[in-house]
């Protein structure tokens, strides 16, 4: 028996018990029960709230509710989580054995019982596990912290979409068109399985309508069915891939992935499922004849869009993926008519009928569907309202930083990250992994997360050798926000980032156009006024005192993720990562160093040491050194052209 949380939510965790005081001491767990390994529970996020909320089931089964609209198919709540300072006094235990049995009340019946307790002690720091057996005695249970990559060889990751077109005839009133949408999102909430079919992965395999039958299309498929279970199934697809890729001649590969920009809570390669509507049926409401709109009050052919995540358990059969794919498209479904009820979205109309979309939005372990429309884009006002507070509360997040705009959607940032890419022309892009090859039994390593660019002296014909290397620093720093789909904004140059420091008022005009150093400071400054991202110093009073200032950048890697740069005498560096060694206590950081001049050139790169790990002996022992260090965006600070 174990209890394996992701590393995320662990972090999570631990910011959100910093704080002075924490608005909820609980929240309920969600994740997956894995049946074949008895007792296995895989914990990825969680909700927070009060005590209060589990003494009222009515309370209780509408709070469950709403998660369900907003959470991935698949992840079903597991547990509760306690902040407590003693998980062991035994009036505790037995409050938190009620609750257990309250939450399991409101559960789906199709559910397993809710078992499992996490207490979070010491504002995060440590996580103890307890298990409700048969007579709802609470034991302990061990708790493993778990990277999100490993925790992905337990389940696998389908993202669904489809367009629905159906008709409506509204009726004569103002709401009428409102009303006649909302009818038709019940009805198809109810939809005879007939009615639709699904292909999955580029029509690899067909799941007919009716009682689902697996037809195979690709080659090398031959012996899947509705029993193959989903791992070998995903086993032979990739194989067939990777043999696919040998053979075909394929456009430059864009290497940035969900996976990248979610902290590896997606995995690198989603599975697509198609929704294919049967349009023969006698039923249907979309045919081969187009239909005609006359006046108010006619038919009118609308579209609903359904974008969802399906998190499976490997452990299924691909004839039960079926029963996810129904149940995401019932819950979008359910979704949009509590959208469409809401206030702030007034009354539909036929010549605007502006039908909600879903977005995606991935901060820290959460990974939410909301709801937004096209033409009326709500803006920054939307979180003034009673819901988004209650959304912002509910999963840890601070009002002001609205983490929940349709502009930090996942397609979005993805999106830009990949048309920033594009532009990259011959830089040379760094992505970490190329670089790792410390022995993980012996190190403790941390490095940027994503990619970025690798901005060195005398690029792009600008010569600045000698005066240069803190304004390359501040273009790799810059790159990663491009890349990781934070901005669009195109990377600075000396001359604009001179420009900056003189309207910022830290430097006089002489600066424009001259060959003055920049060190840490300058580089905030200017973080700060183009990307509106604070950054967090670390000093050092000399270079004897790097290993220290070098070990709590360990931290930084490990929850920002973004490059650091360092200054101190007269040189400027990036610092990409950190390698602390468990035995010897040696301390190592992984240099991109923009005082190298030469070709774009990996392999010469590696071998002139312009990208390479340094102990602190590299550095001035005398001189004194900020280290600075950006922050993450807050997913809603997107600066765009």
């Amino acid at each position: 028996m174990s209890i394996h949380v992701a590393e995320n939510l662990e972090k999570h965790l631990q910011r959100y018990y910093r704080e002075e005081s924490p608005e909820f001491q609980y929240a309920v767990l969600y994740g997956l029960e894995l049946e074949k390994e008895q007792n296995q529970f895989i914990v990825l996020m969680c909700s927070f709230c009060d005590s209060d909320v589990f003494h009222d089931p009515g309370r209780l089964q509408e709070y469950l509710d709403l998660n369900n609209q907003l959470i991935p198919t698949g992840l079903v709540s597991v547990g509760i989580l306690a902040a407590t300072a003693n998980s062991d006094d035994s009036s505790g235990r037995h409050n938190l054995a009620a609750f257990l049995s309250v939450l399991n009340s409101a559960a789906s019946p199709k559910l397993k019982q809710h078992r499992i307790v996490i207490c979070c002690e010491n504002a995060g720091a440590n996580l103890k596990g307890l298990l409700a057996d048969t007579t709802d005695t609470l034991r302990e249970v061990p708790v493993t912290v778990k990277p999100n990559r490993f925790l992905q060889q337990f389940y696998v990751c389908f993202t669904l979409r489809g367009t629905f077109s159906t008709s409506i005839t509204p009726n004569q009133n103002k709401n009428g068109i409102t009303k006649a949408v909302e009818d038709k999102l019940m009805e198809l909430q109810i939809e005879n399985k007939s009615h639709f079919g699904y292909s999955l992965c580029d029509n690899s395999v067909f799941f007919l309508p009716g009682e689902p039958s697996v037809v195979v299309v690709k080659d090398g498929l031959r012996g899947v069915n509705l029993h193959t279970p989903i791992k070998d199934f995903v086993t032979v697809l990739e194989k067939n891939q990777q043999k696919a890729e040998k053979t075909a001649s394929k456009p430059r590969s864009l290497p940035v992935s969900f996976s990248d920009l979610s902290g590896n809570l997606l995995s690198d390669k989603l599975l697509d499922i198609s929704i294919h509507s049967n349009v023969s049926h006698q039923s249907s409401s979309e045919g081969s004849s187009p239909l005609l709109t006359v006046g108010s009050g006619a038919t009118r052919l609308i579209r609903f869009q359904v974008d969802a995540f399906l998190f499976v358990p490997k452990e299924k059969a691909l004839g039960e993926l079926v029963e996810f794919i129904e149940h995401a498209k019932k819950r979008q479904f359910a979704a949009l008519c509590e959208f469409l009820r809401r206030p702030e979205c007034g009354s539909l109309t036929m010549e605007d009928a502006d039908i909600p979309v879903p977005y995606h939005i991935i901060n820290g372990p959460n990974i939410l569907t909301l709801l937004a429309t096209v033409r009326k884009r709500l803006t920054e006002d939307r979180v003034q309202d009673d819901l988004m507070q209650q959304l912002y509360s509910r999963f840890g997040f601070v009002t002001k930083d609205l983490v929940l705009h349709p502009y930090a959607s996942l397609r979005n940032r993805v999106g830009m990250a990949r048309k920033n890419l594009m532009g990259v022309g011959d830089k040379l892009l760094l992505k970490n992994s190329q670089f790792l090859n410390e022995n993980p039994e012996q190190w403790d390593v941390a490095c940027v997360q994503g990619l970025y660019t690798y901005h060195h002296y005398k690029q792009d014909r600008f010569d600045d050798d000698g005066w240069g290397c803190a304004y390359r620093s501040l273009q790799t720093i810059f790159s990663w926000f491009r890349l990781q789909g934070f901005t669009d904004l195109p990377i600075p140059t000396h001359d604009q980032i001179q420009k900056v420091l003189v309207e910022v008022k830290d430097r006089e005009r002489s600066i424009i156009g001259s060959k003055q150093w920049i060190g840490a400071t300058e580089i905030t400054r200017v973080l700060e006024h183009i990307l509106k991202v604070p950054c967090r110093f670390v000093t050092a009073n000399s270079g004897s005192e790097l290993s220290t200032a070098f070990a709590s950048l360990k931290y930084h890697f490990e929850t920002e993720g973004t490059p650091v740069m360092i200054g101190g005498g007269v040189y400027a560096h990036t610092i990409a990562g950190i390698a602390m060694n468990r035995v010897t206590g040696e301390v190592k950081a992984l240099v991109v160093d923009p005082h190298y001049v030469g070709e774009d050139d990996i392999d010469l790169i590696l071998k002139k040491n312009g990208v390479c790990w340094r102990t602190p002996e590299f550095w001035d022992q005398t001189a004194f050194y900020n280290l600075c260090c950006p922050l993450r965006p807050s997913l809603v600070n997107l600066v765009v052209t």
